[in-house]
C-alpha cells in the first residue's frame, strides 16, 4: 500500500509530500547504512547504482556440501568475488570485499 501511495504522489508531482511522508515513517533513511544495519548487497547496490552490478555464480563440491562462488562486476569492469554455502551467502560476501579500502 505504501508503494502505491508514494507512486501516486510522485505521478501527481507531489515529490515534497512524498519525501516528508517517507521521512516521517523512516527518519534515519539519510543516515549511513552502517547505522541502519543495511546488508552488504544493499550497500553495494547503493554505492554502485550508476555503474550497475551483475552477478555470476559457480558451484563446486558434492550436493551435500556445495560451495558457491559469486563474482560481481560493475558496469565499468571492476570485479570482486565471494564464497558461501548458498548463492545468497556468496552474493553477500562479494560486495563486502568491494567495500574494503584498496
Amino acid at each position: 500500500m505504501a508503494r502505491q501511495i508514494l507512486g501516486v504522489l510522485s505521478l501527481c508531482g507531489e515529490h515534497d509530500i512524498a519525501q516528508r511522508l517517507v521521512a516521517s515513517v523512516w527518519p534515519d533513511l539519510d543516515r549511513p547504512s552502517a547505522e541502519t544495519g543495511a546488508d552488504p548487497v544493499t550497500l553495494a547496490h547503493t554505492a554502485f547504482h550508476r555503474e550497475g552490478l551483475t552477478y555470476d555464480y559457480d558451484e563446486e563440491g558434492p550436493d551435500h556440501r556445495k560451495v558457491f562462488r559469486a563474482t560481481v562486476r560493475t558496469g565499468t569492469g571492476r570485479m570482486t568475488g565471494g564464497t558461501g554455502q548458498s548463492k545468497k551467502a556468496a552474493r553477500a560476501a562479494a560486495p563486502a570485499l568491494a567495500d574494503e579500502p584498496r
